[in-house]
């Protein structure tokens, strides 16, 4: 409280945090770190930040926060779909609609549906 009092008698005028100073994540330290792990997936965020000469906070941070991969079966995966991605989706739906306008309804016909789940056994090879 004490504290509080004497910052708004020196001026304050904000309960709002203010920015801390620190080093600013730089846009080629991320851009090393994504060719990093695009080259070796497998790779661990210690073993990047080692051959980048970065700290480990850091590269968790450009990882997770700045990059959207996350860990899956020791491999890292983007959490968005990158523009190449998005592409073939779009790419695939418009053949889907131009098929369904050439044939009609015909073409429905021919799309299999069901209730059923299947499971894919897989099995990551191991380091």
């Amino acid at each position: 409280m004490y504290e509080w009092t004497e910052k708004f008698k020196n001026g304050v005028t904000s309960v709002e945090d203010s920015t801390r100073p620190g080093p600013a994540v730089m846009e080629d330290n991320i851009a090393a770190v994504e060719n990093v792990i695009w080259e070796n997936r497998r790779v661990t965020v210690k073993e990047v930040a080692s051959l980048l000469d970065i700290s480990v906070g850091s590269v968790h941070h450009m990882i997770h926060d700045e990059l959207k991969f996350q860990k899956v079966c020791a491999r890292w995966v983007p959490k968005r779909l990158t523009p190449e991605m998005k592409e073939k989706h779009v790419d695939a739906c418009q053949e889907l609609l131009c098929r369904y306008e050439a044939d009609g309804e015909a073409f429905l016909q021919h799309i299999i549906t069901g209730d059923e789940s299947w499971v894919h056994f897989y099995e990551p090879e191991q380091k």
